[in-house]
């Protein structure tokens, strides 16, 4: 088996990519986190985060594209697929649902609504942030790279598991080192874990990041939205 760019399937690649993203990103979540902390402005600090994380999380998945599978990026990593009329319709269907589901959970567990409210006293620039630059980067790496590597190795559903596995690891150094073990961190692991597998199926619905992109910013959106009732 060959990968889109005609370079051998070999997991030792993606393997070695992995190890040196997550200590990178660790170390950044833990450490040297101080440095955000540090900046006294949100929009400063915002904007020193997104390029921190576009250097760590999409640069990188461009690179392995163009040295490791000799392809030109944007196509590998899905970025100039468009998913078809079709397809879009049955993403929204599912982030509905989804939506939906996550809604009545967060009600009967946790007591959370829903509220325009508390949505729009979102500053501009953490609108930016939550909505279109975390879902963008986030998706680039997680399902245009690892997803799809990962799935030239084994079949889709372990795929998607192994993926959304890595995704919720590769958050768990920022909320233990700031919160600490704590019982929330499994709900709100179990909940990324969720949606990650979402966004993998999205992502092999139509080899395209943008549904994921976009189920990606619904879920942000919401999350911003919930607020105890």
């Amino acid at each position: 088996m060959t990968h889109p760019g005609g370079e051998p399937v070999s997991g030792r690649s993606i393997a070695l990519f992995l190890a040196g993203f997550m200590l990178a990103w660790s170390l950044r979540a833990t450490w040297l986190y101080f440095v955000d902390e540090s900046i006294g402005s949100e929009g400063a600090r915002l904007a020193y985060s997104a390029l921190i994380k576009l250097g760590l999380w999409v640069v990188p998945a461009f690179a392995f594209a163009a040295w490791a599978r000799r392809t030109p990026p944007l196509r590998y990593l899905g970025v100039l697929a468009w998913p078809r009329s079709v397809e879009w319709l049955y993403t929204a269907t599912l982030i509905f649902i989804y939506l939906a589901a996550v809604a009545n959970f967060e009600w009967l567990l946790n007591g959370n609504l829903p509220s325009k409210t508390h949505f729009l006293s979102m500053s501009r620039s953490a609108g930016i942030s939550i909505l279109l630059g975390a879902p963008v980067m986030e998706e680039i790496l997680f399902r245009g790279l690892v997803l799809q590597e990962l799935a030239q190795l084994m079949a889709w559903p372990a795929a998607i598991a192994l993926t959304s596995l890595l995704f919720v690891v590769v958050h768990l150094p920022h909320w233990l080192w700031h919160a600490g073990p704590d019982i929330s961190i499994s709900t709100r692991s179990s909940g990324l874990f969720v949606f990650s597998v979402l966004a993998g199926y999205l992502y092999g619905l139509s080899r395209s990041v943008w549904p994921c992109v976009a189920a990606h910013t619904a879920n942000n959106a919401l999350a911003a939205a919930l607020v105890h009732a």
